[in-house]
This record gives structure tokens, C-alpha cells and sequence, in this order.
């Protein structure tokens, strides 16, 4: 973790890479801080106070969790968005600019026939599904992941129930 104070002598941190974030005091405009993070991770930002609103631009991208003073941003699609977050009496504390990119470190995309299939390699290889691989070669692998995933919680052999209702 990274803390430094800004020069409003306000401390905001970053966990993971060792970066400075402004929070500018209550009533003044944020700067837009740059934010970079990997698809299915999460980074945390520390903030000098509680949070009272956090404001995601494109939730499909991005999302947000709030715990106290800790902002937990996670990657969902790659691109790029925005985070505005707001003290408790409505004013900017952060605004950060968020790009969400594929995870570098032990990722492989093969390319055939013009469709993607991507890996994670570490150190053999395994299919893994990103957003515009070829999605009928995962079919069964998806399948094989939600009856694995059924079995750890409990609920393998339960029917799903219709919602709404009666």
C-alpha cells in the first residue's frame, strides 16, 4: 500500500501498483485520475474518509463495492469508463478514468480461421472464455465449470425456480 499526502494534506492510496490519487477537499472539482484494471481482477483504492456515493459511468464495464473507506473497482469488459465518487454532503472527493484491459501476465490468444480462443498459461495452458472468443468451442467447458460450481455450493440436482410467482 502507497500513501502520500496530497497538497490539500489529504492522504489517498492505491494497493498494487504504487500510485499517487489526488482527493481535492470538499466543494472543489476532482481531477481525473488514471486507473488501469485487468478484466475479472479487482483494485482497491483507500480514501481519506467514507465515501457517501460512488458513481460508475458504464457499469457493464466496470463495477464498484464500497467497505468504509475502501473502494473495490472491478474489471468486467474491456474499454474504458469513469468513477466519480462523492463525500456524504454530495461533493467530488475522486474521479477517476478506468480502463479495463485483458490480463497480460500468463494470457494467450490464439487466432484461427478468424476466431479467438484464449488461454491462461501458468505453466500449462487451459481454455479460458473472454469476450470475443469463439463462444461454441466453450460450450461444453462452461457446462462442465456450472455443474462443478453446482456441486461446491450444494445445489447440484436442484431445478431452478421460475421467478415471480405465486
Amino acid at each position: 500500500m502507497f500513501e502520500e499526502p496530497n497538497r490539500h494534506g489529504q492522504t489517498i492510496s492505491h494497493h498494487g501498483r504504487h500510485r499517487r490519487f489526488n482527493v481535492l477537499r470538499s466543494g472543489s472539482r476532482a481531477i481525473l485520475e488514471q486507473l488501469v484494471v485487468k478484466a475479472d481482477q479487482t483494485q482497491v483504492i483507500t480514501l481519506p474518509g467514507n465515501p457517501g456515493v460512488v458513481v460508475v459511468g458504464n457499469p457493464s464495464m466496470a463495477d464498484a463495492t464500497v467497505a468504509g473507506n475502501q473502494v473495490f473497482v472491478h474489471g468486467k469488459l474491456f474499454g474504458t469508463t469513469n468513477i466519480i465518487i462523492l463525500d456524504v454532503d454530495g461533493n467530488q472527493m475522486a474521479a477517476f478514468e478506468v480502463t479495463v484491459m485483458r490480463p497480460a501476465q500468463s494470457a494467450m490468444v490464439m487466432y484461427k480461421g478468424g476466431s479467438a480462443f484464449s488461454y491462461v498459461c501458468a505453466p500449462d495452458c487451459e481454455m479460458t472464455f473472454h469476450i470475443g472468443d469463439q463462444i461454441n468451442r466453450y460450450a461444453g467447458v462452461t457446462e462442465e465449470a456450472k455443474q462443478k460450481i453446482q456441486l461446491a455450493t450444494g445445489k447440484a440436482g436442484e431445478e431452478e425456480q421460475p421467478s415471480g410467482g405465486q
